[in-house]
């Protein structure tokens, strides 16, 4: 059985356990991409309420928002997949929601907010899309 190792910051934890996430599934993460994933962990932890959000009725409101606040409600969306399809499996699944239908609203919701941002700004978006 593995041990738990504390880093000493937030930060620092989240990174190490997304470097050890890559190593045991053998897949290596760009560096934005990297980084981008332990911020959103950083931004969600001890979110209360997460769960019981309406994803598909969030990205709904989203698509007839304009600029900033259109981009922030997207990047959440694409989040909150994420962390559904990939920390609560299980959630989903007594919820009676494929884990394909988080990846999908998720990719969907990623891509929409890639297409109204800069090309830099975009990439990390376009790369989140691309992995299984």
């Amino acid at each position: 059985m593995e041990s738990l190792v504390l880093q000493p910051t937030a930060v620092a934890q989240w990174q190490h356990l997304v470097k050890e996430a890559e190593s045991s599934s053998h897949c290596q993460l760009e560096e934005d991409l990297e980084s981008y994933l332990v911020f959103l962990l950083m931004r969600f932890t001890g979110e209360q309420g997460m769960a019981a959000r309406v994803l598909t009725l969030d990205y709904l409101h989203a698509l007839h928002e304009v600029g900033q606040v259109q981009r922030g409600q997207l990047r959440d969306v694409g989040d909150l997949c994420l962390l559904h399809a990939g920390l609560f499996p299980l959630r989903a699944q007594r919820r009676r929601v494929s884990i394909s239908y988080f990846v999908g609203l998720g990719r969907s919701a990623y891509r929409h907010l890639a297409g109204h941002m800069p090309h830099s700004s975009a990439d990390t978006y376009r790369l989140g899309t691309n992995y299984p």
